[in-house]
């Protein structure tokens, strides 16, 4: 019998005056409340993971099979050009046309971007047209400072020699931008690997200032792509794909702005046993400077934009940008700490005969900051607010958990062997009421028996 049956059923008997109105309002309520719930689950979620974007998804890893292979060919037939121009018993090399074959595939492929077509020949050309760009505009100008910058030995190309990885930063941008046009995914996924490039000849400089600053420059470019997208709400539905690369290019990189800021501006320490010894200590400066811009930002940031979403998506974009906070925000505090422990002077606190890094303390208390402060500063929420709920409580639930483990390695430090006899019983202790605790709570929650015993659809 179904729900509408049955209901119409018992109202006979609360008109016949054998069931209490009450009674039936109560069985109407859970009856309703049932119907409603098989409508949800009937309905079918057609969310980013589906048929239709596996598809498209297979075509753009078709195409770019097919476009690495073109690329592969005309490079193959430019080394083919090359040889037989070639007078290898006179020591005479032939003509290097990578950056004039590699310059011109990508010409033709804006070019042929004009081309207007529609559903899965769209999908496929453009995927195609992105990957054949992005790769023969990284090609095409690397070979062309092989072949005329570096061979003329213009090792100095302006000031923190800016003209040996700008060109080549452009062209990243116009890449990831041209793909974008294309809204091609299988791009997207690989498009952020692009910016090892100009990366790796930032670090063509002579002057250790000047791989700082220009990593720094590099760094603003990208913060700027991911703001862009950060506010954009018209960005189609694939394009959080390209948001997660450059997130995680965001944490790689700002560890690369740390360690060239430690080589340019080190502090000189100095040992005298008897023989003054100096060395050099990172300076702490920059990693500082990052863990304050954290907390300014996303004290202020969310306040004054608010949470982004795509558009007919419910999800929140910061959550993109966690696998990237995670690659560089869950160590940089216990590096800092160290770090500034060496520059004061204050490495070591001797109990008796045992000792601990004070780097440990450091960075436990950076990370309790940190940590609570995404909390808002709420001791309580950390066990009541669910960190999986909202990106800033799941970094900060990282922070604390680090934190955990940075109290257990000095712990470790300072005990050695002996942190055993402290670990066992403690983690029993723990496991035990834990328990209790559970057990006890699962019996005070027991349900209550239901007058229903079988289901109101069966009769």
């Amino acid at each position: 019998m179904n729900s509408k049956d049955f209901l119409t059923k018992l109202k006979k008997y609360v008109d016949d005056g054998n069931l209490s109105i009450d009674v039936y309002d109560e069985i109407e309520k859970l009856e309703l409340n049932k119907i409603s719930i098989k409508n949800v689950e009937e309905v079918k979620f057609d969310g980013f993971f589906n048929r239709k974007n596996a598809m498209r998804y297979s075509l753009g890893v078709a195409a770019g099979i097919g476009s690495i292979l073109v690329i592969l060919g005309f490079g193959l037939l430019t080394s083919l050009i090359q040889d037989i121009t070639s007078d290898y018993e006179n020591n005479v090399e032939g003509m290097s046309l990578y950056w004039f074959v590699f310059g011109l595939l990508s010409i033709l492929s804006i070019i042929m971007s004009k081309i207007k077509l529609e559903g899965r020949a769209e999908v496929f050309l453009g995927e195609a047209l992105s990957i054949i760009f992005g790769i023969s505009s990284m090609i095409s100008i690397t070979s062309f400072y092989n072949e005329f910058v570096y061979e003329s030995n213009l090792d100095n190309l302006g000031l923190i020699n800016i003209f040996n990885w700008f060109p080549i930063l452009i062209l990243v941008v116009l890449s990831i931008g041209f793909a974008r046009k294309n809204d091609a995914w299988v791009s997207y996924s690989l498009g952020w690997i692009l910016w090892f490039v100009p990366i790796s000849y930032a670090y063509n400089n002579e002057s250790d200032v000047g791989i700082f600053i220009s990593l720094v420059i590099i760094m603003i470019v990208l913060v700027s792509e991911i703001l862009r997208e950060w506010f954009d709400n018209q960005r189609r539905e694939g394009s959080w794909i390209q948001f997660l690369g450059h997130g995680l290019l965001l944490g790689i990189i700002s560890w690369n702005v740390i360690f060239s800021f430690s080589e340019a501006f080190y502090i000189l320490g100095e040992v005298n046993d008897g023989d003054l010894y100096e060395y050099h200590i990172d300076n702490p400066l920059m990693g500082m400077l990052f863990i304050i811009g954290w907390m300014i930002f996303t004290e202020l940031f969310p306040k004054k934009f608010g949470d982004m979403k795509y558009k007919n998506s419910t999800k929140s974009k910061a959550w993109i940008l966690i696998p990237g906070c995670l690659i560089f925000y869950t160590f940089i505090q216990l590096y800092t700490g160290f770090m500034i422990a060496e520059t004061i002077g204050f490495t070591v606190i001797n109990v008796g005969e045992f000792d601990v890094d004070v780097g440990f303390i450091f960075g436990f208390l950076i990370y309790i900051t940190m940590g609570m402060q995404m909390f808002s500063w709420k001791p309580e929420d950390v066990v009541l607010k669910p960190s999986l709920t909202y990106p800033g409580t799941f970094m900060g639930s990282v922070f604390l958990i680090m934190s955990f483990f940075t109290l257990i390695s000095s712990i470790v430090d300072f005990l050695e062997d002996l942190a055993g006899y402290l670990f066992l019983p403690v983690g029993l202790l723990v496991l035990i009421l834990g328990t209790m605790k559970l057990i006890n709570s699962s019996k005070e929650n027991i349900p209550p028996e239901s007058i229903i015993i079988s289901s109101m659809d069966d009769e």
